[in-house]
């Protein structure tokens, strides 16, 4: 047998040799564990934000995710199931599954989070955005142009208010002027009054005074015994103890950017698709008229739909007055009223100011009619034709009656479409904070949900996340002394649902 050796010269040669190997293997594996972890990152942010409130989405189409999960978690809950997902349970492994080698092992060492957006954040607009993306995609440009158009129209209407209490009762007390008083007869010698002057109200002022005051007294009622039968309304309370549109929000550090008219149109627009009303009931549970809610943010569904019908009572008592001085043959009718009730009693000074109260009175008795048609589902015109006029003056107080209605308009809108023109008018914050109050009212009543809070929805947010990795094949390289470090591994990355 012929004895072997090893030189020093090949003991060092097989030492460089082998240090060049686990060099470059080293070399090798912290480029893959570069791709590893940024990989990782990007999984894991993207998992956590697939966390989102389902029934939120399920309900309304909106994507957000609870940062507190219903109050179940102490701590950050988002930057915590980032962790979880980069826990060692969801890392690659090396394909030696049996041994446990993992070759791309990588540790947390910490996860955080900034420029959050939250969906209350600057007046909801996250809500605005998110909504009108998803009924961008639902309707047709040229709906969209004419759901503007008539926003626009109604928004102009609400802003040219009529004082109708205030005109009615002058056009009354100016009629009250026309009782004059009678001279006594000359033949008559002796009066059983004493001489006193007798007072005479001529019948010429009787018709249009008893207008003018039916109408005073009709009004007195309120406005939902004018148009409903008030046993129907719904007695619904809102019952949430702290709603988003009254307390104290949690505010977050980022900027979901300003809303342009064309967004906030296609959000008013949604309400109406997601929201029951009066006409519409949408769902079971909460309050019965959502959209009146939003336009008037009362307790009760009673109030809701009460300040609802006053302000289309108000927009139609103004369209209805420029139809009345649009028909000349209505302005004759009303003129000639006012001119027999005063010329008769020698006060055709106050012919204006009567004739004016009696179309005052004439519009708003069309106008009751045209809400009842409305809250019966029916349409009515911004400003009505001729033909689509239905009172006749002289049987106005024939129209009290809650079961008459106007004559429908096919060309006209409906009642949802007048609603969204009042949201026109309203301020953001007051359309999408009363929007979420109703979101969290229906998502508390479902189980596991009871303690949502849509001020602790986010949007978007960017995670900040330090890996760590430790130096393997290098430890078999005779020369490197290790200090322990291992490899450090940053990354940041913006997640969003906008």
């Amino acid at each position: 047998m012929k004895e072997g050796s090893v030189t020093v010269f090949l003991g060092l040669c097989l030492s460089m040799i082998m240090s060049l190997f686990f060099s470059m293997t080293e070399v090798t594996r912290y480029f893959a564990l570069t791709q590893e972890s940024k990989s990782l990152f990007y999984s894991a942010t993207q998992s956590a934000f697939g966390e989102y409130n389902r029934p939120l989405w399920e309900n309304y189409g909106i994507l957000a995710i609870d940062t507190d999960y219903c109050k179940a978690c102490k701590g950050d809950g988002v930057c915590d199931a980032v962790r979880y997902y980069l826990s060692d349970g969801y890392q690659a492994k090396n394909i030696i599954q049996e041994a446990s080698v993992d070759f791309l092992k990588l540790n947390t060492e910490d996860v955080s989070k900034d420029s959050c957006i939250y969906l209350t954040d600057e007046a909801g607009a996250a809500l605005i955005k998110e909504a009108a993306r998803c009924m961008e995609s639902e309707l047709a440009s040229s709906v969209i142009s004419e759901i503007q158009k008539n926003c626009e129209n109604i928004s102009e209407d609400s802003k040219n208010e009529v004082d109708l209490s205030t005109i009615l009762e002058n056009a009354s007390e100016s009629l009250d002027q026309t009782q004059v008083e009678q001279p006594p007869e000359e033949n008559e010698e002796d009066s059983s009054d004493e001489g006193k002057p007798k007072q005479k109200t001529p019948e010429g002022n009787d018709d249009a005074k008893n207008l003018i005051q039916a109408t005073r007294e009709f009004i007195a009622t309120g406005v939902l015994a004018q148009v409903i039968s008030v046993d129907s309304i719904s007695e619904t309370v809102y019952t949430t103890p702290s709603p988003v549109s009254e307390r104290p929000l949690n505010t977050g550090d980022g900027s979901p950017g300003s809303v342009n008219a064309f967004e906030r149109a296609l959000f008013q627009y949604y309400l109406t698709q997601h929201f029951s009303n009066y006409t519409n009931h949408a769902h079971e549970g909460g309050m019965s008229y959502e959209l009146e809610y939003i336009l008037c943010g009362k307790k009760t569904d009673r109030e809701n739909l009460a300040g609802t019908v006053e302000r289309l009572l108000a927009i139609r008592e103004v369209e209805n007055l420029i139809s009345l001085h649009q028909d000349p043959n209505k302005v004759a009718e009303a003129k000639a009223l006012a001119a027999t009730a005063t010329a008769v009693c020698l006060h055709p000074e106050l012919e204006e100011i009567v004739s004016y109260g009696i179309m005052i009175a004439w519009a708003y008795l069309e106008s009751v009619l045209d809400v009842r048609l409305l809250l019966s589902g029916g349409k009515v015109s911004f400003i009505k034709t001729p033909g689509e006029w239905t009172s006749q003056l002289a049987a106005l107080p024939t129209y009290f009656n809650t079961s008459v209605k106007a004559n429908e308009c096919a060309s006209g809108i409906n009642y949802e479409q007048y609603l969204l023109g009042l949201f026109t008018v309203e301020r953001q914050e007051k359309l999408t904070y009363r929007s979420m109050d109703l979101m969290e009212e229906t998502l508390h009543q479902i189980e596991h949900y009871e303690n949502v809070c849509m001020d602790h929805m986010l949007v978007e947010t960017c995670f900040y996340g330090d890996l760590k990795g430790n130096s393997l094949f290098l430890n078999f390289v005779p020369l490197y002394e290790s200090d322990g470090s291992g490899y450090d591994f940053s990354y940041e990355r913006t997640v969003s649902y906008l």
